[in-house]
């Protein structure tokens, strides 16, 4: 992508949509401004007094720049949008000067901030702006909104609302411009190809399966415009959001991507069982979903619509919660009412923390940059019905090949009996969170559990009393710590008994709004962040233990809940627990192994080989011809009927694979005429079921029989080799009937 006008840019990529950000200066100089405009939602374009028709609006964009554009479907939360992505080759920058006198003013009506942005030369170079961010930037001397504003508070001396301030700086100064990089990734089941299935551990049920494809297509795009003040005091508000009516991006096809492919129950059931019945991370999990059930007003599942700002929400609702605890009137409880909604939450946090601590590992692993890498989560709440997916793609057409090196590297290693490289992410996580315990000042507050949070009041006040208050000589400021002292383990003693805690931002910005009126010096302000610092930092989501924040599609107001590194570190340790213990094998004696099979059956997705010499109509009406009617690829290999002609039960069952072979076009029969013992079923080439029964009545329902699930790849190759092996000695069932 190439920025025009004067100079000339060039940017690839991802680079290019951080580079060519709409309303982020380009160029700045004595005389000149340069920026990129573009219509922005819900807004209207007032170029030079005259307001921009609507189907005139993109002019702005400066024509040459719309290329092509593209308009896709793109799900947020449970609904399809349709969405303009403008695939430009070369973007052309507006240039507000001195001697122009060019003003391009974004007005909207409503109650949401900001509700007026003015783009000029003036407005750029000496701003003003409305405290409560109802005016964004503007160069006019009263507030442009004045007439209807419900804020506007007038100032009898001045005349000016008491919110409209000029600011003794620059744009440049004034605001952190940067995009929300959002992804759409897509491609076919049949062009994955997976390499490995993770078992639940000490089951038999799948859990993961990990796969790579080269025939992904993705679109990578701007779907809003974040702008930070510098300066926390110039405004109320930490961000202001505006989404453009057409999203700046590329399309990319024939991406590489590493897939990792949850089976839905498997998934909740290690989740309820494994990492939930520990206590730190259920608490966690519950305080956080508590928060934001009320914020979303019960629905959850909007928690994946980037849109939604419920992080200021929360962190309104905590400083509300905060302030109760000062006056004895807030309670707080962590029982979810809807444990299904809270179990697909707890599926979400999961997914998208493992994203994360995804790309971070392979930029590791693969010695490149995280900046190539882009996520896609497919789950219920981002409108993929039963599936559950963790997408990690290169964002080049064809790839950069680092993707599809790990991808070879993963089969060489798994093919050969060998998983160093699952070994490897587990060992690089865990470092990862070590090494952010290591970083922190206060390292015993990290990842602070329920035993450390009954320790920390009474530190809190040692600490202060012999860092700030020992030897003070200022009897003000002494009561003044002694205040926020007993405020912060006001707070702490409240939350022992739930082994949570609310968040030190939070708490901070209550313990200035409840306090600062009584406060004795004016030096005490000054001192609250390093007092603070023995606060507890860490809210599950700390981007020491793992970098959540680059790359990620929230803001770092939502970022808190919609991570979890406790919850991460739980996974971590099953998947340690499966390597550790050996458990990629399950072996199991018993009456009604069927159970087993069925179960892993309803796994398989694209095909299935069966080997047995003895079968029951009664089991494939039950078992197989569900998966035909799926159009899942059969092959099954059994004994001839000369060789079993006593046996009345097989006979029928091969007349009814007969016809089924030519009522379907994804079976093939397998008849042998020699002795035939071996009892085995491969399911989609990477799991193995073996045992001593037969694929009949008594084998899967009656007997006391042997069973053994194994996921080690190379047990499954063996068996596949035996099973073409089989194939060659026998005839097929057509061959047969003619």
């Amino acid at each position: 992508m190439t920025l025009n006008s004067r100079k000339t840019y060039s940017r690839s990529g991802s680079i290019a949509l951080y580079s060519f950000t709409p309303f982020k200066i380009l160029e700045c100089t004595k005389d000149s401004y340069r920026l990129l405009l573009v219509p922005i939602s819900d807004f209207k374009i007032i170029k030079n007094g005259q307001e921009i028709e609507r189907n005139q609006e993109y002019s702005i964009w400066r024509s040459k720049a719309l290329v092509m554009s593209d308009r896709i479907p793109i799900r947020v939360g449970q609904k399809v949008i349709q969405k303009d992505i403008i695939l430009p080759v070369e973007c052309y920058a507006t240039t507000l000067s001195r001697e122009s006198g060019d003003q391009y003013i974004y007005e909207r009506m409503g109650a949401i901030p900001p509700l007026h942005i003015e783009f000029s030369f003036k407005s750029l170079t000496q701003p003003r702006i409305c405290r409560l961010g109802y005016v964004l930037l503007s160069s006019e001397d009263y507030c442009p909104i004045r007439r209807r504003c419900k804020k506007y508070r007038r100032e009898e001396i001045s005349g000016i609302c008491r919110y409209y301030r000029k600011i003794d700086n620059t744009y440049t100064g004034l605001f952190n411009v940067f995009p929300e990089i959002k992804s759409q990734f897509s491609t076919r089941d049949e062009n994955i190809d997976f390499v490995i299935v993770l078992p639940l551990p000490g089951s038999y049920e799948p859990l993961l399966k990990i796969g790579f494809t080269t025939k992904g297509n993705a679109y990578v795009f701007i779907n809003a415009v974040f702008l930070m003040p510098k300066r926390r005091w110039y405004f109320y508000r930490p961000y202001f959001i505006v989404y453009p009516k057409k999203s700046l991006g590329y399309r990319i096809e024939n991406v590489h991507a590493l897939i990792l492919d949850f089976e839905p129950t498997s998934l909740k059931k290690m989740i309820e069982e494994k990492m939930l019945s520990d206590e730190n991370v259920r608490a966690w999990l519950m305080y956080k979903f508590k928060l934001l059930f009320e914020a979303l007003n019960g629905s959850i599942s909007e928690i994946a619509n980037p849109r939604k700002d419920f992080g200021f929400r929360v962190f309104d609702m905590m400083q509300k919660f905060i302030s109760g605890i000062k006056n004895k009137d807030s309670s707080l409880s962590l029982e979810v009412n809807d444990y299904g909604a809270f179990i697909q939450y707890c599926t979400y946090i999961l997914l998208h923390t493992l994203a994360h601590a995804l790309i971070s590992f392979i930029a590791s692993y693969m010695q490149c940059s995280e900046d190539i890498m882009h996520y896609f989560i497919g789950h219920p709440f981002t409108g993929f019905h039963n599936n559950y997916r963790v997408i990690i793609f290169e964002d080049a057409s064809g790839g950069y090949g680092f993707l599809q090196e790990l991808y070879f590297r993963l089969k060489t290693q798994i093919s050969s009996g060998d998983e160093e490289l699952i070994r490897r992410f587990i060992m690089s996580v865990n470092e990862a969170f070590n090494a952010g315990l290591r970083a922190k000042r206060h390292k015993q507050y990290c990842v602070a559990d329920k035993s450390i949070i009954t320790r920390i009041p009474q530190e809190i006040s040692s600490y202060i009393t012999s860092k700030f208050a020992y030897g003070l000589h200022d009897d003000d400021l002494m009561h003044d710590l002694k205040l926020i002292a007993e405020f912060l383990c006001q707070i702490l003693n409240y939350h022992i008994d739930l082994g949570v805690y609310p968040h030190v931002l939070a708490v901070r910005n209550s313990l200035v709004q409840v306090l600062s009126s009584s406060f004795k010096s004016s030096k005490t302000r000054a001192w609250v962040d390093d007092i603070l610092s023995c606060y507890p930092s860490c809210w599950d989501s700390c981007p020491l233990c793992v970098m959540f924040e680059r790359g990620c599609m929230y803001h770092s107001y939502n970022q808190p809940f919609t991570l979890s590194s406790r919850l991460l570190h739980k996974f971590i340790d099953q998947l340690s627990s499966i390597y550790n213990n050996f458990n990629l094998e399950y072996a199991a004696r018993r009456m009604g192994v069927g159970e087993i099979v069925e179960k892993l059956l309803r796994s398989v997705r694209s095909k299935i080989k069966i080997t047995s010499p003895y079968l029951s109509s009664t089991c494939l009406q039950k078992l197989v011809i569900p998966l035909l009617e799926k159009n899942i690829s059969v092959e099954l290999v059994t004994l001839s009927p000369s060789s079993v002609e006593h046996l009345r039960t097989h006979q029928d069952a091969l007349k009814l694979l007969s016809s089924l072979t030519r009522r379907y076009n994804n079976i093939e029969v397998y008849l042998v005429e020699k002795p035939l013992h071996d009892k085995f079923i491969v399911l989609d080439d990477l799991v193995l079921i073996e045992g001593s029964f037969n694929f009949t009545e008594s084998g899967l329902y009656k007997n006391l029989e042997s069973i053994r699930v194994k996921f080690k790849l190379r047990n499954v190759m063996k068996a596949l080799k035996y099973f073409e092996y089989l194939k060659e000695l026998a005839k097929s069932i057509h061959q047969l009937s003619s």
